[in-house]
C-alpha cells in the first residue's frame, strides 16, 4: 500500500521486517478491518515516522506529528453526509486560527473515480498508476506541472500523446465549471459515465455543505490526491494554505470503506457488516 512511499522499517530479533507507522489511516482501516464496537467518532493524536533525509540507515527516524479524525458507520445510506460533515470539522479547526483566511486557504476536492477516468481517458498504464498518483500530487506543490511532465516522460516513459491529454485536467474550478470542462473534454468518452457518477456524489456532498454553514472557497481539481490508494472507489479532499509564495497541505483525507474491506478479505470477496469510514490527517507541525 506504500509502494511509492519512503516508509522507515526495521528488523526485530526473529528477523521480521516491521514498519513504524507512515499515517493513522491505516492502522485505524486495520483496525476498523476487524468489525469492532466502536465509537462513531474517534479522533487520535501520534506520532509518524520517516527515514532520516542522510544516507546512514543507523540513524533515527524522524518524527511528526499528526492528528487524524475519522467518522465510522454501518452503512453507506448516508456516506455524503458524514463526508460534508468531515470536511466541515477541517473548515471549523483551520477557521480557529487567523492565519488561515478565507483568501488564502481553501478547499480542493476530488473522488478516486474521476482520478481513474482521468487516467483511462489519458491511456495510462494500470501498473503505472500508483507512482503517475504520487507524482502529479506535487503539483503546486513545489513543482509545475511541466516539472511533472518531464519527471513522467522520463522515468516511466509515457508517451507525450498521454501527458498532453493528461495536462488537460490540470486545474482547480468551481463544481458547475468542472463539470462543463470534464464534459467537454471527455465528450464521446466512454469514460464519461463514471466520471457523472462521481460529479453526481460530489453535489450531494456540496449540497449538505451549505447548511453546515461551510463558506470557505471550494473547487474540484480532477487531478488532486493524496495517498490515493487507500481512497478507491471514494471521495478526497484537502485543505491548502497558500501565502502566494508557495503552498502547505494543511490537512487531507476522504472515504477509505474500499481499503478497510481490503484489509478484510483481500481476496475480494463479500462480507456483510464491514465497517464504512470517512477521515482526514491534520499536519499539526504545519500548522
Amino acid at each position: 500500500i506504500y509502494s511509492t512511499q519512503n516508509v522507515y522499517e526495521v528488523l526485530d530479533k526473529g528477523g521480521s521486517v516491521l514498519q513504524l507507522q507512515y499515517d493513522l489511516t491505516y492502522p485505524m482501516a486495520r483496525y476498523l478491518s476487524k468489525n469492532p464496537n466502536c465509537f462513531s467518532k474517534q479522533y487520535r493524536i501520534q506520532y509518524v515516522y520517516r527515514p532520516s533525509e542522510q544516507l546512514q540507515s543507523s540513524l533515527e527516524p524522524r518524527k511528526f506529528g499528526e492528528i487524524d479524525f475519522d467518522i465510522i458507520s454501518t452503512s453507506s445510506t448516508d456516506s455524503a453526509f458524514y463526508d460534508a460533515e468531515t470536511i466541515k470539522i477541517i473548515d471549523e479547526i483551520i477557521t480557529v486560527f487567523p492565519v488561515f483566511k478565507k483568501t488564502n486557504t481553501l478547499l480542493i476536492i476530488n473522488h478516486a473515480d474521476i482520478l481513474d477516468g482521468v487516467f483511462d481517458f489519458c491511456s495510462i498504464d494500470k501498473a503505472q498508476r500508483t507512482l503517475v498518483c504520487h507524482v502529479i500530487s506535487q503539483i503546486g506543490f513545489g513543482k509545475s506541472f511541466k516539472d511533472v511532465k518531464s519527471e513522467l516522460k522520463s522515468q516511466l516513459n509515457i508517451s507525450s500523446t498521454s501527458l498532453n491529454d493528461l495536462e488537460l485536467f490540470d486545474f482547480r474550478l468551481d463544481f458547475e465549471a468542472t463539470k462543463k470542462r470534464l464534459q467537454k473534454v471527455m465528450i464521446d468518452s466512454p469514460y464519461l459515465a463514471k466520471v457523472d457518477e462521481s460529479l453526481v456524489y460530489i453535489s450531494k456532498v456540496l449540497k449538505f455543505l451549505k447548511p453546515f454553514g461551510v463558506t470557505r472557497n471550494i473547487v474540484i481539481s480532477p487531478l488532486s490526491n493524496y495517498n490515493n490508494a487507500f481512497y478507491k472507489g471514494g471521495i478526497m479532499f484537502q485543505a491548502v494554505y497558500d501565502d502566494g509564495r508557495s503552498r502547505s497541505l494543511v490537512a487531507a483525507g476522504g472515504r477509505y470503506d474500499n481499503l478497510i474491506s481490503y484489509i478484510a478479505r483481500p481476496s475480494g470477496g463479500k462480507l456483510n457488516n464491514i465497517k464504512k469510514a470517512v477521515g482526514f490527517n491534520l499536519a499539526w507541525e504545519t500548522i
